[in-house]
């Protein structure tokens, strides 16, 4: 792709600005619950409207987010502008704003910015992944695995309960995002993160590119009810989960 790196540094400030925006608010203290059950703030649509207008003046192609639809062609845009909006609408730290410029089936580059924690993970295939500029590597695998899983299904229960009685250490946080954790794989702060069949498409390809430059392995799995699977970490500790759990 032609002047990638300008379209990059150009999106890149579009979204840090996003995240200025996100720093100064007055956090909902109600949200409107849509269809599927997740909440939707004033700000989800005000940065989604944002990144939309900006983005098309990048460049001109279509953008498919959580908040609209838009025809999807060989080149687009991913958007998720509150991920974690749950969070957000409490004043949790644990959220962000999530942008991947997708072609022909791949991620050329991603970008999440995690405001109120002065962090911005980005990646460009091929270059590496890095947090606010510095390269980041996922971690080695030690004694002990510890990481971020979901609660929300009987299936992520069963998964748990297993993975609590293998011969691994295993231990649990769950941030009730997926920016946050799977970032925390790529830097190396988590060892893996599991995400049961809860997820929407931008949640897990948009920090995939990112876990996947920083060396790790991001799997997505799309399930019956169109969301998706995603289980991030090294390659090493992936393989424990899915063969102690079963998963295929």
């Amino acid at each position: 792709m032609e002047d990638l790196e300008k379209i990059f540094n150009q999106t890149l400030d579009v979204v840090n600005k996003c995240g200025k925006i996100l720093k100064n608010v007055n956090f909902d203290e109600e949200a409107t619950v849509k269809l599927d059950g997740s909440l939707v703030t004033k700000y989800d649509l005000m940065i989604d409207e944002i990144l939309t207008k900006r983005l098309k003046e990048i460049l001109n192609i279509p953008i498919l987010s959580e908040e609209h639809s838009e025809e999807i062609s060989d080149t687009y845009f991913v958007v998720d502008p509150i991920d974690g909006t749950h969070n957000f609408s409490r004043g949790f730290e644990c959220f962000g704003t999530m942008v991947a410029l997708v072609e022909k089936g791949i991620t050329i580059f991603s970008i999440i910015e995690i405001p109120l924690l002065n962090k911005t993970y980005t990646a460009i295939k091929g270059q590496g992944a890095y947090l606010n500029g510095i390269g980041i590597q996922t971690r080695n695998p030690g004694e002990r695995f510890i990481g971020n899983t979901n609660t929300g299904t009987d299936e992520a229960l069963t998964w748990l309960q297993k993975l609590r009685e293998c011969k691994y250490k295993f231990e649990f946080r769950s941030l009730y995002c997926a920016c946050v954790p799977l970032c925390y794989v790529a830097s190396g702060n988590f060892d893996f993160s599991i995400h049961n069949g809860r997820m929407g498409y931008w949640d897990g390809i948009i920090p995939k590119l990112i876990i996947e430059e920083a060396g790790g392995v991001c799997e997505m799995k799309e399930c019956n009810n169109g969301k998706y699977t995603v289980i991030a970490g090294s390659k090493e500790v992936v393989k424990i989960i899915k063969e102690t759990c079963g998963i295929t």
